[in-house]
C-alpha cells in the first residue's frame, strides 16, 4: 500500500485506540521465526511489525496471529533489511506469532517484533502503510515516513538502525506519540517501536520529501547509519 490514502474520509472514528502489547528480539538464522506468546485484554485487530536483517535477500512468506494468517499489508527488502506490517483481527487471548521467511536470513542475523492492538475502529484495514522510509533503506542520523492522518486516527510504527544508539521519536502537527520499546539485540543493530493518535481536528497531510513536516513520524539518533522505519495508519 502507499504512503497516501485515495482520498478524504469523512467517518472518522472518534473512539479509536492503539495499545502497545510488546516486543521480542532474535538473532537466530532461521527460516521460521516463533516470536512467543502476546497476550490481548480485548478485541480487536492485532498489528505486526517484523524486521529481521541477514545475509540473505529473502521475503516474509506468511504471518500468523494466533493461529490466524494474518495480511502482510506491505514489505520490503532492501539489501538484506527485511521489514513488514501484518495485522488480522482477533478475540482477547494469548497469540502466538509466527513469521516465515522464503528462505534462511543468513549469518550475522538479527531481528525484533512489534506488536500492537488497534479498538473502536471504522475499518479493520490500514488506511495507508508504508515500508520504505529515506532511501529505503537510507543513512542518516534520522528518519521517518510520510502519511497523511485523519482526525481520531492511530497508527504504529517501527524502525531500524545500525547502531546502539538509543532512538528519540518525535511528531509533526500534533500528534501524539508514544515510545514503546528500544532494544538492541545485537551489535550495531537497534530496533524501536511507537504508537499515537491523531487527536486534533485537523487532516495532516504528508507524503513530502523532508522531516518535520505536517503529517510525519519521525526518528533520530546520534551517528549517520543506515535505517528503515515501516508504519501503518487506522482509522
Amino acid at each position: 500500500m502507499g504512503g497516501t490514502p485515495s482520498g478524504a474520509r469523512t467517518n472518522f472514528s472518534t473512539s479509536l485506540a492503539v495499545t502497545y502489547i510488546g516486543n521480542a528480539t532474535t538473532t537466530a538464522n532461521s527460516t521460521s521465526y516463533n516470536w512467543g506468546n502476546f497476550v490481548t485484554a480485548s478485541d480487536g485487530v492485532v498489528v505486526v511489525i517484523p524486521f529481521l536483517i541477514g545475509a540473505t535477500s529473502q521475503t516474509f512468506a506468511t504471518c500468523t496471529i494466533g493461529g490466524t494468517s494474518a495480511t502482510i499489508w506491505d514489505q520490503a527488502t532492501s539489501s538484506t533489511t527485511k521489514r513488514a506490517i501484518c495485522s488480522v483481527f482477533k478475540a482477547a487471548g494469548t497469540h502466538a506469532v509466527v513469521t516465515d521467511l522464503t528462505g534462511a536470513n543468513g549469518t550475522t542475523p538479527s531481528g525484533a517484533v512489534g506488536v500492537w492492538l488497534i479498538t473502536g475502529y471504522i475499518s479493520a484495514s490500514p488506511v495507508c502503510t508504508s515500508v520504505n522510509a529515506t532511501g529505503a533503506p537510507g543513512t542518516g542520523a534520522g528518519c521517518w515516513v510520510n502519511f497523511d492522518l485523519p482526525p481520531g486516527c492511530g497508527y504504529c510504527s517501527a524502525v531500524q538502525h545500525s547502531s546502539a544508539e538509543n532512538t528519540t521519536w518525535t511528531n509533526s502537527g500534533g500528534l501524539t506519540v508514544t515510545e514503546d520499546f528500544d532494544t538492541s539485540p545485537a551489535a550495531s543493530r537497534q530496533y524501536s517501536g511507537a504508537h499515537g493518535i491523531n487527536n486534533g481536528s485537523a487532516y495532516l497531510i504528508g507524503g513530502g520529501s523532508s522531516s518535520g513536516e505536517v503529517g510525519d513520524i519521525g526518528t533520530s539518533w546520534a551517528s549517520s547509519v543506515a535505517n528503515a522505519q515501516v508504519g501503518g495508519v487506522w482509522t
